[in-house]
């Protein structure tokens, strides 16, 4: 949404597409790559929260190394990290069992474990805050692109540890949620996920979880496919 109102309005495309990898979901939620994900160093970036019917941005312009620094060293008096949905107070104060390392390796696994649960429930949809700011965001961009005259289109790029939701008979949450707000949604996940299905997984997925080149050239090519009604409409 950001890069469509920085960068994309100024093109005046028939078309704008929203890409969204379900993860999204997760990262909607905070600022702090490090309280998502702890083994993965401490970058930050903007984050959306829902006011009334409005989306405010906070972390816009992001943070600079010195205040990110003294916010992470110090993040209890730091109110914006209290924004954030992954921040866990009780992970960033000394405790006494932290002199103990045993217990802190267990105190640290306990967290992953924590957030992979965590992570499982945004994706279903039992945890409803993934789906909602994502929802929004998506609500934001198609108003805003269809006020600049273009269609909007939302694209859902799956991921390989969902491709079992994405093979049965049942529509992906946030899928579902977003066509209950009458929005346009191309759904590649049914798609990859039959082909992952005859063909395996390591085709078309990296040992990282990405997209290969071959994954990416059958992404590209459905999405072609899903696009070409639309296509046909305009030109008629």
């Amino acid at each position: 949404l950001l890069r469509w109102r920085r960068d994309g309005s100024r093109f005046h495309a028939q078309f704008v597409i929203l890409g969204i990898y379900p993860e999204n979901m997760c990262r909607n939620l905070g600022m702090m790559r490090y309280y998502l994900v702890p083994t993965e160093g401490f970058s930050c970036k903007p984050m959306m929260i829902v006011r009334g019917h409005s989306l405010e941005v906070i972390n816009s312009p992001v943070m600079e190394p010195g205040e990110l620094i003294a916010a992470l060293s110090n993040p209890e008096s730091h109110a914006l990290l209290a924004r954030d949905f992954w921040y866990r107070e009780h992970e960033t104060q000394p405790q006494l069992y932290h002199y103990a390392r045993v217990l802190r390796i267990a105190d640290s696994i306990a967290s992953v474990v924590e957030r992979k649960r965590t992570r499982s429930r945004i994706y279903s949809g039992e945890e409803p805050a993934g789906i909602d700011i994502t929802v929004a965001i998506a609500e934001h961009f198609a108003r805003e692109v269809r006020a600049a005259g273009s269609t909007p289109l939302v694209l859902l790029i799956p991921m390989r540890d969902l491709l079992d939701r994405h093979a049965g008979s049942d529509v992906f949450p946030l899928v579902k949620a977003l066509r209950e707000r009458a929005l346009d949604v191309l759904d590649l996940g049914p798609a990859i996920a039959r082909e992952a299905l005859a063909r395996g997984v390591a085709p078309l997925f990296t040992a990282q979880g990405h997209l290969s080149a071959e994954g990416n050239r059958l992404l590209a090519q459905n999405l072609e496919s899903e696009l070409r009604p639309w296509f046909d409409a305009v030109q008629h």
